[in-house]
């Protein structure tokens, strides 16, 4: 029995009867279970915008450095010099599917995933322009813009008047590829 002037409240019920506000333990539990579910999928999908973010922060890093690389070598191969016997033919030595060279030390090749060139007449010799190369791709044209066969060497070496350039690189599992065509200006100077 309870003693005259003392109340009993039952949880959740005020003295006179009336529920009180609040939440019982099962609405909370649930309240949190919704709201763990919720910050699950939330995370996930920021989580999935900073990977996109940083994939393509690489991927933009490598297109740069990619473009920086070709334009060295659009630039060598738009120099190679003519013949010293016949002005207007490039002085080609040497061209293969993944090389190229000219005179008595320019070349271009990619060894152990390293797009690499020598300039002709450069003291420091060979220089690495581009690491992560997968594929580099040369395709020499005649004057007609007919594909020439591969390779070529010697004084067939010396029809090459446009060059097509593909190439190719990897880095953090992003891969690109860049084409550019170039045309050999010593065989432009071509006397008619």
């Amino acid at each position: 029995m309870v003693a005259p002037g003392c109340s009993v409240a039952v949880r959740g019920v005020d003295r006179r009867g009336r529920k009180r506000p609040g939440f019982t333990l099962v609405e909370a539990i649930a309240t949190i279970a919704v709201l763990a579910l919720v910050m699950t999928v939330a995370s996930r999908i920021v989580f999935a915008a900073m990977d996109g973010y940083v994939d393509s922060v690489a991927g933009s890093r490598l297109a740069s450095e990619m473009s920086a690389a070709m334009e060295v070598v659009a630039s060598q191969f738009r120099d190679v010099p003519d013949t010293s016997d016949n002005p207007g033919e490039p002085e080609f030595t040497l061209v293969t599917l993944a090389a190229a060279q000219w005179g008595a030390s320019g070349s271009i090749e990619v060894q152990d995933g390293a797009l690499k060139v020598s300039v002709e007449g450069d003291a420091a010799g060979e220089r690495v322009l581009l690491s992560g190369v997968t594929e580099l791709r040369l395709q020499p044209l005649g004057g007609d813009g007919t594909p020439l066969a591969l390779p070529l060497s010697g004084v067939s070496a010396r029809q090459v008047r446009r060059m097509e350039i593909m190439l190719t690189a990897e880095r953090a599992g992003l891969s690109r590829t860049i084409r550019t065509q170039v045309f050999i200006r010593s065989a432009m100077n071509q006397a008619p």
